[in-house]
């Protein structure tokens, strides 16, 4: 495996990209999470998401176009991580339940509300 930096893995801007497009959606959890997606979506990984129960959603990646350079570079996987974790904020937890480098046949975060029934970010 590389030692490479996160620096060396992603292109600088993206991360102020997502932001910019996600915090255009405006404070409803929902939202945010559909505009992740959108973004995601155009990016080759056909991405959706759905309501699992009131204040938890799934966010689903079904193909990874970068998969060969996260397998060099795993800092890439834990800075997706990371940037969906800026892009909707602290009102929510974000964790990865599936990970195509795992062995999965996608790549899933489940995001749940802080406060049960939350759906406005602060």
């Amino acid at each position: 495996m590389s030692s490479a930096t996160a620096s060396e893995c992603v292109a600088p801007n993206s991360a102020a990209l997502y932001r910019e497009r996600v915090e255009a959606a405006g404070p409803d959890i929902e939202a945010r999470i559909a505009a992740l997606t959108e973004v995601r979506e155009q990016e080759g990984y056909m991405a959706e998401w759905s309501r699992e129960t009131p204040g938890e959603w799934i966010l689903v990646e079904n193909h990874c176009p970068i998969c060969a350079a996260a397998a060099v570079c795993q800092n890439l996987c834990r800075d997706e991580l990371a940037l969906f974790r800026s892009c909707l904020g602290g009102a929510v937890e974000i964790e990865r339940t599936d990970h195509i480098l795992a062995g999965a046949r996608r790549c899933a975060y489940t995001i749940r509300a802080r406060s049960p029934g939350e759906r406005l970010l602060p």
